[in-house]
Parts: C-alpha cells; structure tokens; sequence
C-alpha cells in the first residue's frame, strides 16, 4: 500500500503529464526531469530541503532560483511545490514523473546493476538481450553501481530479476557445498 507522501507525489506527478499532454512534451519534461533529479543528488539539495531547520523562505528561495532556470511547465511545479510547502517530496515527485512518464510514453524501465559504469556499447548490446529476454519494445537502462556483486551484472524489471552477478553464482556453489 502506498504511503501519503507517495499518494501526493504521484498526484503532483499526474498533473504534471496533463498539463504536458502531448508525448513529445512529456518526453522534453522527462529529460528535465532525470537532469534535475540528478542535480538535487549531487549537490545533496534534497536534505536541505527535507530538513526541519532550515527556514521555507530558504527552501523557497532554492526552488524558485531552480525555476527560472527550468522550462516553464517544470518551473510551475517547483514553484506549486514552493507554494504548498512540499519541499521535502521533490525527489519522489520527480520519480514518480519518470515511472508515469515512462509507462504513458510506452518505455519499460530496466534497472542494470553491475560492479562498474556500463559503456554506451554495453548498454546497447544490454538493450538488446533485455528486450529478447523480457519481450519488452522501449527499453530505457538505469545502471546503478554495486561493487558487492564482483563480476556479471543483476537486470531487474518491475516483473522479473535476471541474476548473472558472480556473487550469486558464489553462493549457489557454496549452498551445494
């Protein structure tokens, strides 16, 4: 069951894909989208904004500088989210944007781990087997980085789990031991 503060975030995120309607939009939104999520992450600008302490006029002052900066739409809703208070929900606002966008768009979100950064060609050769293995059409990767895993990659979808990592395989091998 999801949270409130899930609930509001994909409320915010739902009025965001209206008001964008057009999939070309929705797609430009997207990238600003993953851009600033990558940006907040970066610069750590999501506990300043979740933290208590700091005074709103602060908060406030972040987003709106953030807003002129962005497209008119994304600026709308960071200044919305200014407005109502909700400084602490911009990450998850944005994800859940990207899962809404991804689903209108018709894009299959795939999560990659692996040990290191995947190379454009990897990536490729990655979208092919995913789309193969998965029967999916749009295939968008996000790679996140796990050194625990040593070698071989774990592919995840909201469906299925494809473990290929060396750890896994170590730990089959031990658990016939």
């Amino acid at each position: 069951m999801a949270t409130n503060t899930t609930i509001i975030a994909r409320k915010y995120a739902k009025a965001l894909i209206e008001a964008a309607k057009e999939p070309d939009k929705i797609e430009t939104l997207l990238s600003e989208a993953m851009e600033l999520e990558k940006s907040i992450e970066a610069c750590h600008a999501q506990s300043f904004l979740a933290d208590d302490i700091v005074p709103d006029a602060q908060k406030n002052e972040l987003l709106n500088k953030i807003a002129d900066n962005a497209s008119e739409m994304m600026g709308n809703l960071l200044r919305i989210i200014a407005e109502n208070g909700r400084f602490s929900l911009l990450s998850l606002i944005l994800k859940e944007y990207k899962s809404l966008a991804n689903k209108t768009l018709g894009h299959d979100e795939v999560e990659v781990i692996s040990p290191v950064t995947l190379t454009e060609t990897q990536i490729t050769k990655m979208i092919n087997v995913i789309k193969t293995k998965f029967d999916l059409k749009n295939v968008t990767i996000i790679n996140q980085i796990d050194e625990k895993i040593l070698g071989g990659f774990i592919i995840k979808n909201n469906v299925k789990v494809l473990d290929a990592s060396i750890k896994s395989q170590l730990a089959k091998i031990a658990a016939e031991l």
